[in-house]
């Protein structure tokens, strides 16, 4: 078995040893995969120890707090009116919360059916909105695929064998599609978490954040979360952090007694919120308020060119600033 090529390009040495197999990782995945906030700790523990060079996770604050960097994934959504975002992004205004939110330019009408047809969604209502909460501030915009389509009836994956012209050309329409709004895409968030290694590197040339989740692991190994993959900021979002709000609360609190200083990515899908009336959302907002950094300046911290340069959280006096 291979060991993953990109494996020396992550940060944290636990994760990181290029000696490290597919098949090792994946073992500490399962090891790891409990949905305690302790088992979620233990693994950032893990992956630092032994860690012979500073990173990001490692930088301690003066009062050694836990920050957030919060993920909201499917704006359109093919199965609600596009109407009830405004709900949901309120109750995060309100608390001053700054996310990224993961936008499909031509949604499918049915993201599971490989057959159904897509169309440009970024007009109308959805086009208003998206300029409105983009322009106001403390929104970052992220490409959540094309069409969010499945490539098969049994797979995951929008770009599973999907040739790389064909991949090149998906993400330039999408970014038109962007551009079109003058809306600035800087992040992207494959659509079921699936993205492959062969995928890697066109992604990287235009963007500068890949985020991941609990599907990422067995495409991309498992890793510490932030780390650099190719050059890019590297998000992953694993469970207990990805989920619904009501079930991310105990392990943001547990989070917040941690003596050490963690930036630690938590996943929202809005329209699975609104099954409580947003009641969850308001009680995570609550735990994560002032202990929240945009994705943008996570970008400023880690350089402003094109892509992260490759040495910004390898050095210890790469420290991290937090908000206020």
């Amino acid at each position: 078995m291979e060991t993953n090529p990109f494996v020396q390009d992550t940060i944290a040495g636990g994760y990181s040893d290029p000696a490290l197999r597919v098949g090792q990782l994946r073992r500490l995945w399962h090891r790891f995969r409990r949905t305690s906030p302790y088992s979620h700790a233990r693994v950032i523990r893990h992956a630092l120890t032994g860690t012979p060079r500073g990173c990001c996770n490692q930088s301690k604050p003066a009062d050694g707090k836990t920050v957030f960097i919060l993920r909201v994934d499917d704006f359109p959504r093919w199965d609600r009116p596009i109407e009830r975002f405004c709900g949901f992004d309120a109750i995060l205004r309100a608390s001053k919360i700054p996310y990224c939110l993961g936008v499909t330019p031509y949604l499918a009408d049915d993201p599971l059916d490989p057959t159904s047809s897509s169309r440009p969604r970024l007009t109308g209502n959805a086009a208003a909105i998206l300029r409105h909460i983009y322009r106001r501030g403390n929104v970052e915009i992220a490409m959540h695929g094309l069409t969010h389509r499945t490539a098969g009836r049994h797979i995951r994956n929008e770009f599973e064998g999907m040739p790389a012209d064909a991949f090149e050309k998906a993400l330039r329409v999408g970014l038109a599609a962007f551009d079109q709004l003058e809306i600035n895409c800087r992040a992207f968030i494959p659509p079921f978490n699936a993205v492959g290694f062969a995928q890697i590197p066109a992604i990287a040339r235009r963007f500068r954040v890949l985020f991941g989740g609990p599907e990422s692991v067995a495409l991309l190994g498992f890793r510490t979360s932030p780390s650099l993959l190719n050059g890019m900021l590297y998000l992953p979002s694993y469970y207990p952090a990805y989920g619904r709000a009501h079930e991310l609360v105990a392990f943001v609190q547990k989070l917040k007694q941690s003596p050490r200083f963690l930036l630690v990515p938590l996943t929202l899908h809005w329209a699975w919120e609104e099954d409580d009336n947003f009641q969850g959302l308001k009680m995570l907002s609550e735990q994560i308020a002032g202990r929240t950094i945009s994705l943008g300046s996570l970008i400023a911290i880690c350089g402003g060119c094109h892509r992260v340069p490759a040495g910004a959280f390898s050095e210890p006096q790469a420290r991290l600033k937090y908000p206020a």
